[in-house]
C-alpha cells in the first residue's frame, strides 16, 4: 500500500495516527515489564545506540519527511521495541516484578512507585527515585486537603499540587 507522500492527506494521517498508537502501546508495555529506559541498559551499548538512532529518525521523520518514510520509521521503532525485548530475554535479564511500578515524572526523572521497602531492592542500582507504598501513605496523610479533595470529587485525578495557601482556603465554609 502506497501513501500519499503529504503529511495532511486525511488517509496519511489517519495510518500515522494508527501507526504510532501501536507504537506508543508497545513502548508502553515495555516500559511495564522492564522498567523506565531500562531496557536500553539491558543489551550490548552498540544495539542500544542503534535504537537510540532509531528513534530519532523516526521522529526527523515524523516533523520533516514524507509519509510514507514517517510511516517505515514508525514500524521499525516498533520492531526495534520488539528486538531489544527478545535480546535481553535471551541474555537472562529479568522484567521489574510487577510489585514494582516506574512512572516517568514531568521533569524527566523516573520514580519507582513500590509495594514495600523490600521490592524496592528490585530497582537498585538504577537512578531512580523509588518510593515505598508506606512513604506515599504518608505524604497522603501530611496534605489531608488533598485527600479531602478525593473524598469530594470521587474518581477525580490529581494532576497538580499547590501547597501555598491551601490550609487557608480549605478552612473556609466554602472552599473554591
Amino acid at each position: 500500500m502506497r501513501m500519499a507522500n503529504s503529511m495532511t492527506s486525511p488517509y496519511a494521517t489517519d495510518v500515522l495516527t494508527a501507526a504510532l498508537a501501536k507504537l506508543d502501546e508497545t513502548a508502553r508495555g515495555m516500559e511495564l515489564k522492564w522498567g523506565v529506559d531500562r531496557l536500553q541498559r539491558l543489551v550490548a551499548a552498540d544495539l542500544a545506540a542503534k535504537f537510540g538512532r532509531q528513534l530519532d529518525a523516526m521522529n526527523r521523520a515524523i516533523e520533516e519527511g514524507s509519509a510514507d518514510e514517517a510511516l517505515a520509521q514508525i514500524q521499525a521503532c516498533e520492531r526495534g521495541w520488539v528486538y531489544l525485548d527478545k535480546v535481553a530475554t535471551e541474555a537472562g535479564a529479568q522484567p521489574l516484578k510487577p510489585d514494582v511500578f516506574e512512572v516517568r515524572l514531568s521533569d524527566g526523572r523516573v520514580a519507582a512507585i513500590c509495594a514495600s521497602h523490600y521490592d524496592a531492592n528490585h530497582v537498585a542500582g538504577r537512578y531512580v527515585e523509588v518510593w515505598s507504598a508506606e512513604e506515599l501513605a504518608r505524604i497522603v496523610e501530611a496534605y489531608p486537603a488533598v485527600s479531602k479533595a478525593k473524598q469530594t470529587f470521587i474518581g477525580a485525578t490529581v494532576e497538580t499540587v499547590r501547597t501555598r495557601g491551601l490550609r487557608e482556603r480549605m478552612d473556609d465554609e466554602i472552599p473554591f
